[in-house]
């Protein structure tokens, strides 16, 4: 009751001072958690897929998984500030590797030519695609085992799953929400993901020609990101319009698609490998993403009424002249 008081009273406040009357979602911490590593070994496929793991202290109750798919060259490394956000906000995120499409492919390149000349010969290639895909059902089955056995036995909710990739990664996010990829129809949607955050996602031939049989499978949430300056890190021409990264969200038939678009961010700065790269610029991106990212998996995985409020009508608040955000 207090509570309700107190919001009551800072409502009116915030009217008088000519302000929205809506909550902005608190900032989120981005520079602090705990992680232990490890690999899932898939004898099926005689494969073995490396991970990192950031969880909550202190498990009181089995907490919801989010998954995260490195883009084209990147490892279980990649955007920790993501992984240490959620893992404060209470998830248990297990960033992956996926083997043939990972930072093997950088080893021993002479230069960047040849460093894209390996990565154009995967993405062409459609048994490293399946692997990749592949990784993903069978991680979810490692998920389900570690609920109930080993060190997160009752920690774990797999009832609450979603998935986050960055590029390449975020191409394999849409295909576990049920994208037809290829000519293996949608036979990787993984239904057992709820939610997911497809970052610097681009569509498919197919997918322009004819949406409704490209997306028409995917039922779940999805929160998409990208930037102004979102470009195609393979394209020497500099043709790659960064615009092609919002027809997913905008081709996608069915509701509960949010698309963020920051301004003046480019394609590398969503995975934050190195953090002397960093600048107050692209942390207050990352601060954004992780804060939507929060929200969004908040809304749909704890299905918190307020989180999905807030998204919907208060994350706009905290964004720069410039970015824009868009629901439907």
């Amino acid at each position: 009751m207090i509570r309700l008081i107190i919001r009551f009273f800072t409502s009116i406040f915030r009217r008088l001072r000519g302000e929205t009357g809506v909550d902005s979602p608190a900032p989120v911490d981005i520079t602090a958690g705990i992680n232990a590593t490890g690999t899932f070994t898939d004898r099926a496929r005689n494969r073995r897929i490396p991970f990192r793991i950031y969880s909550p202290e202190g498990l009181s109750q089995p907490a919801p998984v989010v998954l995260f798919s490195p883009g084209l060259g990147g490892s279980r490394d990649a955007a920790p500030y993501l992984g240490l956000a959620l893992s404060k906000a209470g998830y248990i995120a297990i960033f992956l590797q996926h083997p043939g499409s990972d930072s093997s492919l950088l080893k021993g390149a002479a230069d960047g030519a040849e460093v894209r000349k390996r990565l154009r010969a995967v993405t062409s290639d459609p048994a490293s695609a399946a692997a990749r895909y592949g990784d993903i059902p069978f991680v979810v089955d490692q998920i389900e085992r570690m609920a109930v056995e080993g060190r997160f036995a009752g920690k774990i909710d797999p009832t609450r799953i979603g998935i986050a990739g960055h590029s390449y990664g975020a191409r394999t996010v849409l295909t576990a929400a049920g994208q037809r990829a290829g000519g293996w129809g949608n036979r990787f949607q993984e239904p057992r993901i709820s939610a997911g955050m497809p970052i610097s996602p681009i569509s498919q031939t197919m997918a322009m020609q004819n949406p409704a049989a490209a997306y028409g499978a995917i039922k779940i949430p999805l929160f998409h990101v990208t930037g102004t300056k979102d470009g195609m890190p393979m394209d020497e021409t500099g043709d790659f319009d960064p615009r092609q990264r919002t027809m997913p969200f905008r081709l996608i038939p069915n509701p509960d698609q949010y698309l963020l678009v920051l301004d003046g961010a480019d394609h590398n700065v969503f995975a934050a490998r190195k953090a002397e790269n960093r600048t107050p610029e692209s942390d207050r991106l990352l601060s954004v993403v992780a804060r939507g990212a929060v929200l969004f998996f908040d809304a749909y995985l704890k299905k918190d009424p307020q989180a999905l409020q807030l998204l919907r009508e208060g994350f706009r608040t905290i964004l720069a002249p410039g970015d824009t955000f868009e629901t439907k």
